[in-house]
């Protein structure tokens, strides 16, 4: 069903426009509205003629949200509204009307409209991605700090191993001996009895074999007290100490912290103790920068020499979706 939207305004009520719908003429409506008594007649600044204008004109009562002063009437210029009706309409306007309004103002308002519009996508896209890859640089240094502490363990262990005794062998001495013992015999009693009953060969194997094992508990509990097993334990703490704290300033500088956003930018200029990159480097730097740390602006500085415009831009871009990462 067709109609028209229209934009009506006072003399009587300065900066006030009314935005409605009617499917009679504007100009009726108009002298409708001119019987209550103001000084100023009713004037149709704009109309346009639409399918649905109910529809539509609920639609630029949202868009003009921010403007409302009371029903229908808005608190803004006639050109703010005409761009919104005009805004929202879109390929729908069948007959247009500019009678008092001001066609150019209305267009660079509705230009500026659009060009915001695209601005506020653009940064909507921005984020997304730079979100994304703040997303997966941050699994991927948690996966290296796994791997890394993975790599730290099994290093050590196979350290602290070498330095353990191991009696592994003890058992088939034993069975050598026992086995020279039954074959040629070094005591004739001896040898009759085990020949008589193998028992006592097996029973001989079972004892020996607790006391390897024994001996090998004991001297490797002594071991462990030896200053040189201590050594690598203390050398394995300390690396596991360092991914620890790499991990809690990683947690420091997205809650904010201005030092731990330098730290790491640093880290990962000079490739201290994490892979080399300028990128991530760069926008650790930016949010240095951002929490008023003195000695970023320099960084930065120094770091853009040395980088294109494409990867200052994804730095940048980077540091937008560090900012953005949930705590």
């Amino acid at each position: 069903m067709r109609g028209w939207i229209y934009i009506i305004t006072n003399k009587a009520m300065p900066g006030l426009v009314k935005v409605g719908f009617s499917m009679k003429d504007p100009e009726i409506r108009a002298r409708e509205l001119g019987g209550t008594g103001l000084p100023h007649e009713y004037v149709v600044d704009y109309e346009v003629l639409v399918e649905e204008p109910q529809t539509i004109e609920q639609a630029v009562h949202r868009r003009l949200g921010e403007y409302r002063e009371s029903k229908e009437w808005f608190r803004c210029r006639v050109e703010e509204g005409v761009a919104a009706i005009k805004e929202i309409a879109g390929k729908e306007i069948q007959i247009e009307n500019y009678k008092h309004a001001d066609r150019e103002k209305a267009e660079a308002i509705l230009r500026q409209q659009e060009a915001e519009e695209r601005r506020r996508c653009g940064e909507k896209v921005l984020d997304e991605f730079g979100i994304r890859d703040a997303e997966k640089r941050r699994k991927e240094r948690e996966a290296f700090i796994i791997q890394q502490r993975k790599e730290i363990l099994a290093r050590y262990e196979r350290v602290l191993q070498e330095t353990l005794p191991h009696f592994g062998c003890l058992t088939s001495i034993a069975l050598y001996v026992l086995f020279i013992i039954v074959s040629k015999g070094v005591s004739s009693p001896l040898k009759s009895i085990i020949e008589k009953n193998l028992g006592v060969f097996f029973l001989g194997i079972f004892i020996f074999s607790i006391l390897a094992f024994l001996l090998e508990k004991f001297f490797k509990k002594r071991a462990k007290r030896s200053p040189r097993y201590l050594s690598v334990i203390a050398k394995r703490d300390a690396e596991l100490e360092k991914l620890e704290r790499m991990q809690a300033e990683f947690r420091a500088a997205e809650q904010g912290k201005a030092e731990a956003r330098l730290h790491l930018g640093e880290m990962y200029e000079d490739g201290k103790d994490i892979q080399q990159d300028n990128i991530t480097a760069y926008a650790w730097y930016v949010l240095a920068a951002e929490s008023g740390h003195d000695c970023a602006p320099d960084k930065l500085k120094r770091l853009e020499r040395m980088m294109i415009p494409e990867a200052i831009l994804h730095a940048r871009n980077l540091a937008r979706g560090l900012s953005k990462l949930k705590k």
